[in-house]
């Protein structure tokens, strides 16, 4: 698999192509820049912890002073280690999220730059993420990869109720990283860590909230939920232990809670959904589909149970599981088994959405956009259904005969009429050969269901003719069959030929023409 390498994954070891340095001032000099600027406000109340960033931060200045200072793609690396250890310290172990007294909207500000700054220094050196330390020049540090020091600093923000804002770029910065991780063959070797790492993570989640020890309550306070798992992090620890609090964070909110298993399965499914060939190079990227569609029947169940007193839509799932069936039969070398089992799943879930009292696409107080994503579900559903009979009467079932006892009156010319007709026609025995034309693309309102229909590539019947139309049409019709008989007899006479046959001016243009 390695020996054919696309062009976007054939970066060089140190994660940079070879005209990019030349670019503007020099990134590390910017780094420099980015820390020095919160080096003023940096307070400890251990003088030993004040000394350690002191040194660093005469470091940076000297870089600062004089980018030639590093020489090569490893000294690099060990600079930009340095500065993310500081900017990490400093801002985001800075965080205290329970003091009663912070400064909220300045933490979102500063935590949004320090995702930035983290991208950008990767960016320059991808291969910082596996750098480990010699010896105990870092006071915070140990034998484990970067990468493991520095994801509970921001998974603990992930979700927080002070911290929503902070919620997209926390998940941007994970699909980052593991992008960056698939386009950087020196960092291959990382893959399986970095998967295992989010999918124990999520899967301590899950186990922990279907508990039913558990009682769900208004206050949603979680105890003893460590993440992620021991087991996760000691891997990378060798026989020093002793710092393994260090590399985990507490989650004691349940909101907090449910908000990471939705970013961390989005993250999961990130390989899959981007499309991006430079997974294809690992096979580790792809192992993950179907775990992640149980942890999406697991998120489900979950959502349900405290649903009386965490109310939640189930349209997030459903639009991730629909995103996956799409990718899957995108995909080449995809087995049918699989396919058939995203689909099931989605065919449930939209049952389920279907036939709530609440949630169901079909109440007239359903906003647009649920709309939208049921309908292009039901398109991928038909799709997948065509040839496939079992899966087709699953799906009438759920989706068609079920919706039809819930709303007998369910208003036709409608999006969501004319994709539940599709799905019946599609699914029936045998299959017509051309679908009713009301059910033709151009009937549809929303351009992205209008699309979904269209790629189902279906032939559909001409349009009926008005009765109106049709006695105006035999009209003309024997108005110019009149006429073309007195042009036929007009020529007969002149050839001196008989008109007995007169009318029959098909007959006389056979002959005589």
């Amino acid at each position: 698999m390695a020996g054919n390498i696309h062009p976007r994954a054939a970066l060089l070891d140190h994660g940079r192509s070879g005209g990019d340095f030349a670019a503007g001032p020099p990134p590390s000099t910017l780094a420099a820049q980015l820390v020095e600027n919160i080096s003023a406000s940096t307070k400890s109340s251990r003088s030993d912890e004040n000394s350690e960033l002191k040194g660093f931060f005469a470091i940076i200045q000297r870089v600062k002073d004089d980018p030639a200072l590093l020489k090569t793609p490893e000294e690099r690396v060990e600079n930009n280690h340095m500065l993310l250890y500081v900017y990490a310290r400093v801002v985001l172990d800075g965080i205290r999220l329970d003091d009663p007294f912070l400064d909220w909207a300045h933490v979102r500000t500063e935590g949004i730059k320090a995702i930035n700054f983290l991208k950008f220094t990767i960016k320059e050196t991808p291969l910082v993420l596996k750098h480990k330390v010699n010896g105990q020049e870092f006071m915070f540090r140990g034998q484990e990869p970067l990468w493991v020091w520095l994801l509970p600093q921001l998974l603990r923000l992930l979700g927080h109720p002070q911290c929503i804002e902070l919620t997209e770029g926390i998940e941007g910065f994970l699909q980052y990283l593991i992008l960056t991780v698939a386009q950087t063959r020196g960092l291959w070797d990382l893959a399986p860590a970095i998967m295992l790492y989010l999918r124990t993570t999520l899967s301590r989640l899950l186990d922990y909230l279907q508990n039913l020890s558990i009682v769900p309550s208004s206050e949603g306070i979680l105890r003893d939920l460590s993440l992620p798992p021991d087991f996760a992090v000691s891997r990378h620890l060798g026989d020093d232990l002793s710092r393994l609090n260090q590399l985990t964070y507490r989650v004691e909110r349940m909101p907090q809670a449910l908000q990471q298993c939705l970013s961390l399965g989005d993250a999961l499914s990130y390989p899959l959904l981007s499309g991006d060939v430079a997974f294809d190079m690992v096979s580790s990227f792809s192992e993950s589909v179907v775990w992640l569609l149980d942890a999406l029947v697991d998120m489900r169940s979950f959502q349900k149970r405290y649903e009386s007193v965490f109310p939640g839509s189930p349209l997030h799932i459903i639009q991730k599981t629909l995103q996956i069936v799409q990718a899957l039969s995108n995909k080449k070398g995809v087995g049918v088994s699989l396919r058939n089992k995203a689909v099931t799943l989605l065919v449930l879930l939209c049952g389920e959405m279907a036939s709530s009292p609440d949630n169901s696409p079909m109440l007239d107080s359903t906003d647009e956009e649920t709309r939208r994503i049921y309908c292009v579900a039901l398109a991928a559903i038909t799709k997948a259904c065509i040839g496939d009979r079992p899966l087709g009467r699953l799906a009438v079932s759920k989706l068609v005969d079920e919706t039809s006892l819930l709303y007998p009156e369910m208003q036709s010319e409608t999006d969501i009429w004319r994709t539940t007709q599709t799905l019946r026609q599609v699914t029936a025995t045998p299959q017509p050969e051309l679908l009713d034309n009301d059910l033709h693309p151009s009937k549809f309102q929303d351009e992205y269901v209008r699309e979904a229909i269209e790629a189902l590539s279906m032939t559909y019947k001409e349009p009926d003719v008005d009765p109106e139309d049709r006695t105006k049409r035999r009209k003309v019709l024997s108005t110019d069959h009149s006429a073309m008989s007195v042009l036929v007899n007009s020529i007969m006479e002149s050839l001196g030929l008989s008109s007995e046959d007169d009318d029959n001016w098909a007959n006389f243009e056979q002959q005589y023409l």
